[in-house]
C-alpha cells in the first residue's frame, strides 16, 4: 500500500494530495441524497470549529483538482457512515468503520478509511 509522505502547512499538504489525484486522473462519482447533504453540512460546521487545519487541507485538495469543496467535504464526512447500501443509486459501499465514545468528559472518535472500491482502478504511485 502506498503511504504518501507530506510536509509543510496543511494547505501545502492538501496541494500535494490534490496533485497525486491529478497525476492518477482520479475521478469522484459523488452522489449524495438530501439526508447526507444535511448531515454533512452539520458535520462540516463542527469540523471547521474544532479542526480548521483540516478544512484548509481539504480546500487545497479541491482547489487543485477543481472540485466543488462543499460537495467533496460532504462526501468525506458521510463516507461509510450515513450511506444506504440498499440504495441502488448510491455510488458508495459501506466499509469504513467509525465509532465515538466519551470518557472523563472527553469525546474520542476513531475511524479507518477503507475508501470506496472505485479507487481500486487507479494506479498506486511507486507500485508496479
Amino acid at each position: 500500500m502506498y503511504h504518501p509522505r507530506f510536509s509543510g502547512d496543511h494547505y501545502e499538504m492538501g496541494r500535494k494530495m490534490g496533485a497525486i489525484f491529478q497525476r492518477n486522473n482520479a475521478r469522484f462519482p459523488i452522489k449524495l441524497d438530501s439526508f447526507q447533504i444535511k448531515h454533512c453540512r452539520q458535520c462540516k460546521a463542527i469540523l471547521g470549529k474544532h479542526f480548521p487545519e483540516v478544512m484548509e487541507e481539504i480546500q487545497c485538495v479541491t482547489d487543485t483538482i477543481g472540485y466543488d469543496n462543499d460537495v467533496f467535504i460532504s462526501w468525506m464526512m458521510c463516507m461509510g457512515s450515513c450511506l444506504d447500501i440498499h440504495n441502488s443509486d448510491c455510488t458508495e459501499v459501506r466499509g469504513c468503520t467509525a465509532f465515538s465514545f466519551t470518557k472523563n468528559d472527553q469525546v474520542y472518535h476513531g475511524r479507518d478509511n477503507d475508501l470506496p472500491p472505485f479507487f481500486e482502478k487507479y494506479p498506486i504511485p511507486g507500485k508496479k
